[in-house]
């Protein structure tokens, strides 16, 4: 029994984690979309980017409360007070090189997310936010043939 309750919970962090981890690439996706909207001075779509990126910090923030609920539980089926890695991840189980290989992707993930979140800033800073450019107005003038004269003259 105990060892099935610990197999279905690696399998439920396997499966959280692997959430996180397309919800972070989606997150970095749309940080590279900022970067080319700040590039090309385009704040058509800014709005809508904008709203995706709160949705998926959102949905970031709650698998990061599933995880840790999962990992919580992991700790509580070991039975020990102060509980290691190792115990929680044994090396000889297959999923566990999953999960630290999906632990590894993380990290890397979180530091391309902050270099381009900062090079995003320094963009906004360094290129100056343009102001539309208007149309030229093209004004046709009818004069009558009196006015016409007197410009001639």
């Amino acid at each position: 029994m105990q060892t099935i309750r610990w197999t279905e919970t690696h399998d439920y962090l396997q499966l959280v984690m692997k959430r996180e981890l397309e919800t972070m690439r989606q997150l970095l996706d749309n940080l590279h979309l900022e970067e080319q909207f700040i590039l090309k001075g385009e704040k058509k779509y800014w709005f809508s980017m904008m709203e995706e990126r709160s949705y998926l910090k959102k949905q970031l923030q709650t698998l990061n409360q599933d995880k840790d609920y999962v990992t919580k539980k992991l700790e509580s089926l070991t039975e020990q007070s102060n509980v290691t890695l190792e115990s929680l991840l044994p090396t000889q189980d297959t999923n566990s090189w999953e999960i630290l290989s999906m632990r590894d992707q993380m990290h890397t993930l979180l530091e391309r997310m902050n270099l381009q979140k900062s090079r995003n800033e320094m963009l906004v800073n360094l290129i100056p936010q343009q102001a539309p450019k208007e149309k030229k107005k093209i004004g046709i003038a009818t004069l009558s043939e009196e006015e016409y004269k007197q410009g001639d003259e």
